[in-house]
């Protein structure tokens, strides 16, 4: 039988599991309490404050990084959805650290799409490539395509993905992409519109009438 570990010994536990943890798993309010209690702890005893000490940096830089991350999970399903612009190459990784499974690409080849799956997939994520060359909705013929894609991505909800959503700007492609799928999953109209101005404001507002339109198709059970 182990001996109990001591007060010192759990809090070490406690702060080494956050910044374990992916940034949208712990928020930056429960790190700063976790800091607070550490900077008091090491108030008690040369050995707390060498114990406790190098951990310090690394939370505030944790705090720092979940209130400035650019991704914004929404639980959807029994995973998590999060749409915005395109991800810059190098911040991929950083990305995965804030809890990111897959990466849904909406952009085309010559917009350097393929680069963005290079590196996901490099870094273990799954890419989900769904290559749009406008705003436009798209052809009735892509619907198969768009329906198989929605399909895997349910699936992978299902399985407690985290799933981040872009296109360039994150607004017309991700939006319309975004909402339409949403119905998909069988979200009401009102349901899926404040859905999405949950996800990213700028892209609820921006998204068009006309592409909300088109993605109402997909509501039909018929689809699924």
């Amino acid at each position: 039988m182990t001996d109990p570990l001591s007060p010192l010994e759990i809090l070490i536990n406690k702060a080494e599991a956050a910044l374990h943890e992916p940034g949208s798993a712990v928020d930056a309010p429960t790190i700063d309490a976790l800091l607070q209690e550490i900077l008091s702890t090491m108030q008690s005893s040369t050995d707390a404050r060498k114990l406790l000490g190098p951990l310090i940096g690394p939370l505030r830089a944790a705090i720092a990084s979940a209130t400035s991350s650019p991704i914004h999970w929404i639980p959807v399903d029994q995973g998590h959805l999060a749409i915005g612009h395109r991800p810059k190459i190098k911040t991929i990784q950083q990305m995965i650290k804030l809890g990111t499974t897959h990466v849904c690409t909406l952009l085309s080849e010559s917009e350097g799409a393929l680069d963005i799956g290079d590196e996901a997939r490099r870094n273990g994520l799954v890419w989900v490539w769904l290559p749009l060359q406008s705003g436009n909705p798209p052809l009735q013929e892509r619907k198969p395509e768009i329906v198989k894609t929605f399909l895997d991505m349910r699936q992978a909800l299902n399985d407690r993905a985290r799933i981040f959503i872009h296109c360039s700007a994150g607004i017309h492609r991700t939006g319309m992409i975004t909402y339409a799928f949403l119905r998909y999953l069988q979200f009401a109209s009102s349901d899926a519109i404040e859905l999405l101005r949950q996800l990213r404001k700028e892209t609820s507002d921006g998204v068009g009438d006309d592409r909300k339109h088109w993605g109402e198709q997909f509501g039909c059970p018929l689809n699924m």
